[in-house]
């Protein structure tokens, strides 16, 4: 079974929330796990705070952060916008992609940003800004469950 399907069956068997609450996905002979945190759930779609995708098994050899970065700007379809890489720090091991075209709403903005944390870690997060100074706040974001397993599918690569 992949993580996807296994984050597919717990979301189905899980009990509806309407406050926030975390849910995790992950199986004894499965290379990963994810931890979402919605803000609600309900029985088709949920308002996700956050989603962390982390490598519980071995890295394959070879393994990079800018392979991995690539491939999750190449095929993370399942969020509102396409992604691009913005940066890639080798020495500290960590990676950020953020939206290739933000949303705009009025004088605000909104975007993605994943941040990758070697070849171990993924943290999928949405940020709006506003206003002159641009501040930015993080903000909830709404994935139907097939498009939640979806990204993870294209996160870790299952």
């Amino acid at each position: 079974m992949t993580l996807a399907n296994i984050l597919r069956q717990n979301l189905a068997e899980t009990p509806i929330l309407k406050e926030r609450h975390e849910l995790l996905a992950a199986g004894p002979d499965l290379p990963w796990s994810v931890n979402v945190t919605f803000d609600k759930r309900d029985e088709l779609s949920g308002l996700a705070w956050e989603i962390a995708v982390t490598r519980t098994g071995p890295e394959p050899a070879g393994a990079t952060i800018q392979v991995w970065a690539e491939r999750i700007a190449q095929y993370a379809t399942g969020l509102t916008e396409p992604l691009r890489i913005v940066e890639i720090d080798p020495e500290r091991n960590e990676g950020f992609l953020r939206s290739a075209q933000p949303a705009r709403m009025d004088d605000r903005i909104g975007y993605f940003e994943i941040f990758l944390k070697g070849t171990r870690h993924a943290q999928v997060r949405r940020y709006q800004a506003s206003g002159a100074n641009g501040k930015r706040t993080q903000t909830g974001f709404v994935l139907t469950h097939e498009s939640l397993c979806k990204l993870v599918d294209d996160i870790s690569g299952d």
